[in-house]
């Protein structure tokens, strides 16, 4: 069952004025909804144009690149991440370092992450033909994932960019 995945944006004042640094800042939430049940996956006070940034620079991505590695346990984009990450034999460091370059190039389109915060890095993308964001949890020990449609996600964070930058 596919839900819906949005962010939502407050804008507050900078507790860092001081830095005199090019930030918008405000609350950040990304939200799942299936059911009129509602999951809120972050909740951080942060700079919104790094959200920005990264919608901007990931989003052509997320409509179009599908998760193209073997994933016939149907495991989320996350998990298969971090299993990938896992190996530890190589013949040679050419091997090692041409494989972690290739998982870079496989996995960076989909992660999204506040730089500089303890929140979760999360994935977002196609997995298996449906729109999911995955992350392991470290309070539950376990990964999370959900499913949702990615065309109203784009749709809705693009909205909502453009009206917060629009104020």
């Amino acid at each position: 069952m596919s839900g819906k995945l949005y962010f939502h944006l407050t804008l507050s004042d900078n507790p860092y004025k001081e830095d005199k640094l090019d930030e918008l800042w405000g609350n950040i939430k990304l939200i799942y909804e299936l059911n009129n049940s509602i999951i809120n996956l972050l909740d951080w006070e942060w700079n919104i144009k790094e959200l920005q940034e990264w919608f901007e620079s990931k989003k052509e991505y997320l409509l179009t690149r599908n998760l193209n590695v073997l994933n016939e346990d149907n495991k989320s984009i996350a998990e298969v991440r971090d299993i990938a990450y896992n190996r530890e034999f190589f013949f040679n460091e050419d091997e090692q370092h041409n494989y972690y370059n290739m998982l870079e190039d496989v996995f960076l389109p989909f992660q999204f992450h506040l730089r500089g915060t303890p929140t979760p890095v999360y994935y977002i993308g196609i997995n298996n033909g449906m729109g999911e964001i995955s992350y392991f949890d470290e309070i539950k020990g376990k990964y999370e994932r959900y499913n949702f449609n990615m065309e109203f996600f784009l749709i809705s964070t693009e909205v909502v960019l453009r009206v917060v930058f629009q104020s």
